[in-house]
């Protein structure tokens, strides 16, 4: 399926460094970036990015959970993280990343995490866990952050819940299965006329009707 979220690559990894202690350290590394002439003024330019990320970490609309490559502990996840799990951010902030996956996917969770190391970024949909332990499906966007040498200190986790589209997707399946059912029984067909690409699409009790294999 496609990825229910949008959010360039680009902006996980500067959210990740901004929302951690070590934000001023990674955009010293390159001062032309902001434009600044003097120290003083460099300085401000990164408080005030530095800001902002941490605005839309704390404001998003889907969960963002920063955590730990070595420990796989969360360093901190956003409200909207801590609200979808049942929690509260203090609660979830130095857990364990796995305990979140249901218990059957966190040997997938791994698997995807070190693929996410190896090539910069991985996505999936996976089953997560609430405080109370019931279930809900997700799509994970999975980015790393490294440091100057190449090694990764952060792995940035974009967590969506798709209950909502799971539920759709489970009630158009009903009705096309409703509606198959009912052609049967009245032994009717349909058809439709895709004009743009000049395609005729038949039901399958139109081509039961006629005779013809599908």
């Amino acid at each position: 399926p496609g990825t229910p979220m949008s959010l360039p690559h680009l902006v996980l990894l500067v959210l990740a460094v901004a929302a951690t202690a070590g934000a001023l350290g990674w955009f010293l590394a390159d001062r032309r970036r902001t434009g600044a002439t003097t120290t003083e003024e460099y300085e401000a330019s990164i408080l005030e990015m530095r800001q902002r990320w941490t605005y839309l970490f704390e404001q998003a609309g889907w969960g963002i959970a920063i955590g730990s490559d070595k420990t796989n502990i969360f360093s901190t996840v956003n409200a909207a993280f801590a609200r979808m799990h049942g929690s509260d951010v203090e609660e979830l902030s130095g857990k364990d990343i796995f305990e979140v996956f249901a218990e059957e996917r966190r040997a997938e969770a791994r698997t995807m995490a070190a693929s996410a190391v190896a090539s910069g970024r991985s996505e999936w949909e996976s089953v997560h866990l609430r405080k109370d332990g019931s279930r809900f499906p997700v799509w994970i966007d999975l980015s790393v952050v490294k440091d100057a040498q190449g090694e990764v200190v952060y792995r940035v986790a974009n967590v969506q819940d798709i209950s909502d589209r799971k539920r759709q997707d489970a009630n158009l399946r009903k009705s096309e299965s409703d509606l198959d059912r009912a052609q049967k029984l009245a032994q009717l067909g349909s058809w439709h006329w895709h004009v743009p690409e000049g395609q005729l699409e038949w039901s399958d009790e139109l081509y039961s009707i006629f005779g013809i294999a599908k």
